[in-house]
């Protein structure tokens, strides 16, 4: 009998044991499973997805690849000595030109990037709209940025309505420069943030923040106030209107520090022969840096308050109250906010 309580015992006891073990098991799996959750969620990685203009670094948002004219430069000017550099808008097929410089004056309003001379409509010649892009006389060109202009004004012909519009509204379908109304359409400007220009050796990349109608009518008549290769000290004046006439309010610093291109072409959104007072234009600052450029959408909000022609003024209305930019836009814009905000507070903090 005594053999028997002793194993019963034993067994008691073993069973004791065994369970004390489980349970620790059972704790220790339990706490290793909560630090494993607590180290995830604590380094979950960010993924910032191609578009997304957050000021993130991460190796998941691809690197522009740079598109490269210098070839179609150098080739150019071999024809024609004025040639000072190449355009390049992604998306707009006809942005993809070379560029003339005449310094004593703007005959290459009426040549194309050769140098031959073009008629006007109804000379049985072929339409001067196909000539090339041009720059201002006074504009400064060389191998970098550095010999650049403060203002890079690049003119070119739209076709005035003429491809399929009947000289009633401007065509983002025409050739050249009518391309550049496409900007018009935000869906396209958010997705075309850079405008590229090479030299015959390097390529610039300028980065947009002001897409505008000029109104003659409150420039007292000055419609081409903003076509000034160096400003001087009103520079600060030009930039500030420049933004306040643009169609979208762009997330983009710009100061007089900065080097800027601005495109311009007429426009007969106003009226065939109101053309002569009103452009359309675009405009961008260079990037000192494009080292790490990496691919984003530009990041806006519509400008309810922008200047626009009747012929567009309903559907811009529309924009305005309907338009709604990217998920990657969206975060971009916020992330915008919040730092405004954060600046202000301790702005505010400060004082």
């Amino acid at each position: 009998m005594k053999d028997i309580k002793i194993s019963k015992k034993h067994i008691f006891l073993s069973v004791i044991s065994v369970l004390m073990v489980l349970i620790m098991i059972c704790f220790a799996g339990c706490n290793k499973n909560q630090g494993s959750s607590e180290s995830e969620s604590s380094h979950n990685p960010i993924v910032i997805t191609p578009g997304n203009s957050s000021g993130e670094d991460s190796d998941d948002t691809p690197k522009i690849e740079l598109p490269v004219r210098t070839d179609e430069v150098n080739s150019a000017i071999k024809n024609n000595d004025d040639v000072v550099g190449w355009l390049y808008i992604p998306g707009l097929t006809d942005v993809d030109r070379g560029v003339c410089h005449d310094a004593s004056s703007y005959s290459y309003d009426r040549r194309d990037i050769t140098g031959k001379k073009l008629g006007g409509i109804g000379s049985g010649k072929e339409y001067w709209v196909y000539g090339a892009y041009y720059a201002h006389l006074r504009n400064t060109f060389g191998e970098d940025a550095s010999d650049m202009s403060t203002n890079t004004i690049i003119f070119g012909h739209s076709d005035l309505g003429i491809t399929n519009k009947n000289y009633k509204d401007d065509d983002p379908e025409g050739p050249l420069f009518s391309q550049l109304f496409n900007f018009k359409d935000p869906s396209f400007a958010e997705k075309t943030p850079y405008i590229y220009f090479s030299t015959p050796t390097k390529t610039l990349v300028y980065e947009v923040f002001s897409v505008f109608y000029n109104d003659a009518k409150i420039d007292g008549g000055k419609s081409l106030w903003y076509i000034e290769p160096e400003p001087g000290i009103d520079y600060g004046t030009l930039l500030d209107t420049v933004k306040e006439r643009s169609l979208y309010k762009y997330d983009v610093d710009v100061t007089t520090n900065d080097k800027i291109l601005t495109l311009s072409t007429c426009t007969v959104g106003f009226g065939l022969q109101k053309r002569a007072n009103y452009r359309f234009v675009v405009v961008a600052k260079l990037v000192s840096d494009t080292s790490d450029l990496r691919v984003k959408n530009a990041s806006f909000t519509i400008n309810a308050d922008a200047p626009v022609p009747s012929t567009f003024a309903d559907t811009f209305k529309d924009y305005a109250a309907n338009w709604k930019p990217s998920a990657e836009a969206v975060s971009a814009s916020s992330e915008s906010s919040s730092a405004e905000s954060s600046s202000a507070s301790s702005a505010s903090s400060s004082k």
